[in-house]
């Protein structure tokens, strides 16, 4: 049986389209270095695994290990047992029944006072009557200055006032002068000492120097200190 093809297909179909010519182009993009590099090391490790000579492996056994607990540790676990068999196994008929006591401790004479003081300050609040309070009008008052805030204040004022006022072309012209004073004569002849001393330091010549021998001198007792050792030994 053949299939049945719709008309409104087979008019689209049959019916002239003004298609436009396209190219196709195959795109192929060559791999980058890093992936040639990267396929050769996977390569040569795939080949390495495939060729590697099992004969050189060495045999080797498992063991299982299982360390033994310690004195210490089976003594805990036997007393830890131990006290688990007495709880469950305690009998309950020896526990004693206990009634619990809910004691109210009742506050001391001076809370007392201070709360009885507080019950009257708060009746005295609500029962005092607003119709006892006397009408006040408030005053605001703003105190003028004396005599003397208003002089200086003037004083202020005309200075302020004398200074933006100041007409610039009354001031003369003065020259700048800079004075380099000269030391004095004691001064020079101070430094040319100095400088004396240092050249002859700089200039000695070690040759000229005449060697010398240190003596050390050892000095003897009185007999002062002779006496005042004994009569120290003698005590």
């Amino acid at each position: 049986m053949a299939t049945k093809v719709a008309p409104e297909l087979l008019k689209d179909v049959c019916a002239e389209h003004n298609l436009t010519h396209v190219k196709t182009e195959e795109k192929n993009p060559l791999p980058s270095a890093e992936a040639i590099a990267q396929e050769k090391t996977e390569e040569e490790l795939k080949s390495g695994i495939e060729q590697f000579d099992k004969d050189q492996l060495r045999p080797q056994k498992t063991e299982e290990k299982n360390p033994l607990p310690d004195k210490d540790d089976i003594v805990k676990e036997k007393q830890e047992q131990e006290v688990k068999k007495e709880i469950v196994s305690f009998p309950r008929s020896k526990l004693r029944r206990a009634n619990t006591e809910e004691k109210i401790s009742l506050p001391s004479s001076e809370a007392i006072q201070q709360e009885k003081r507080e019950v009257n300050i708060r009746k005295s609040l609500t029962e005092f009557e607003k119709g006892n309070l006397k009408h006040v009008k408030t005053e605001e008052k703003n105190p003028l200055p004396d005599a003397t805030v208003i002089g200086q204040e003037k004083k202020e004022v005309e200075l302020r006032s004398e200074i933006s006022d100041f007409d610039k072309s009354k001031l003369s012209h003065a020259d700048t002068q800079e004075k380099n004073p000269l030391p004095p004569a004691e001064a020079i002849q101070m430094e040319k000492k100095i400088e004396q001393h240092i050249k002859g330091i700089e200039n000695f010549k070690k040759d000229d120097l005449k060697h010398a021998e240190t003596q050390i001198r050892e000095r003897l007792p009185s007999k002062e200190d002779i006496a005042l050792e004994k009569a120290s030994g003698d005590k």
